[in-house]
């Protein structure tokens, strides 16, 4: 990632940049901070998760940033997150061909991107001025954290990784491993063979850069067992595996729920159009997998 053509040097050519008066900039960023409404979501997985969702004002400048800013940045090759053309798909088709996968999981990735943390990376790999980077943060961040529910945390998301992106694509070449992808906090490496103490090495990295794996969400698989990277299984192809199985399931218990009366007609039919997206989802992976 790399400074545009539209770079800046100070807060009023930010302002022209974003086509909006630097007083109401300043403005903006010194609201920041009240201009959320937060909630908590379940994560599929179990627990919960902060949803920041800014207000109206907030959201249209943090568009504003992303589009005539963020998204001019040349991007890591290796990331799949946010990305035009890439996805959890494109990120499962790097690995395919590979005999091993180990992929680990940062723990509690949003939260733990501090603004100091974003305003480092403004600094240290755009070339943001300082005074620039602090504004920049203020609008991009909240509660000491990366918002998930903004529409710049997916771009600050692969900006503060980057470094750590560069170090584990080197390990990955210094192992002779063939491959490394990430997905915002979802780490894949994969080649013919992952030797002993690579996993060791890959947390150290980790580590060092003020990240955390999560303890239940790494593993290692070769494809006489399921390979699932990204939620999707690379063993033979890159499918959807044994979900399509489960969603039929899932739908069939709603089905007997809703003749039960256990379910109103509403909850049914939502469950059908899930379902329905599910299988739109499958056809997706298969098209995309056999165009590559």
């Amino acid at each position: 990632m790399k400074q545009t053509d539209s770079a800046f040097n100070n807060i009023l050519d930010l302002a022209n940049t974003l086509e909006v008066p630097e007083a109401y900039l300043r403005h903006m960023a010194n609201i920041a901070c009240k201009s959320y409404k937060c909630r908590q979501e379940p994560k599929p997985s179990g627990g919960t998760r902060k949803i920041s969702s800014p207000n109206k004002p907030l959201k249209k400048l943090q568009k504003t940033l992303h589009k005539k800013l963020f998204s001019k940045l040349i991007h890591s090759m290796h990331s799949h997150y946010g990305l035009k053309g890439k996805s959890n798909i494109t990120n499962a088709l790097v690995h395919r061909d590979n005999r091993v996968t180990f992929s680990c999981d940062l723990k509690s990735f949003f939260p733990s991107v501090s603004p100091k943390r974003v305003m480092n990376a403004f600094i240290e790999e755009i070339k943001i001025p300082s005074e620039v980077a602090k504004l920049l943060t203020r609008l991009v961040t909240h509660d000491y954290q990366l918002p998930q529910g903004a529409p710049t945390s997916t771009d600050i998301a692969n900006l503060v990784t980057l470094r750590l992106q560069r170090r584990l694509y080197g390990l990955t070449k210094s192992w002779g491993l063939k491959d490394f992808s990430i997905l915002a906090d979802d780490i894949t490496f994969s080649g013919d063979r992952i030797s002993d103490g690579f996993e060791e090495m890959v947390y150290r990295i980790i580590k060092e850069e003020g990240f955390t794996i999560h303890p239940d969400k790494s593993q290692k698989a070769d494809k006489s067992k399921s390979q699932i990277i990204t939620g999707l299984n690379v063993a033979h192809g890159v499918t959807v595996g044994n979900k399509k199985k489960n969603w039929r399931a899932e739908l069939h218990n709603n089905a007997v729920c809703f003749r039960n009366g256990e379910i109103s007609n509403d909850e049914y039919i939502a469950s059908l159009q899930k379902y329905n997206s599910r299988l739109i989802y499958a056809k997706s992976v298969r098209k995309i997998a056999a165009s590559r």
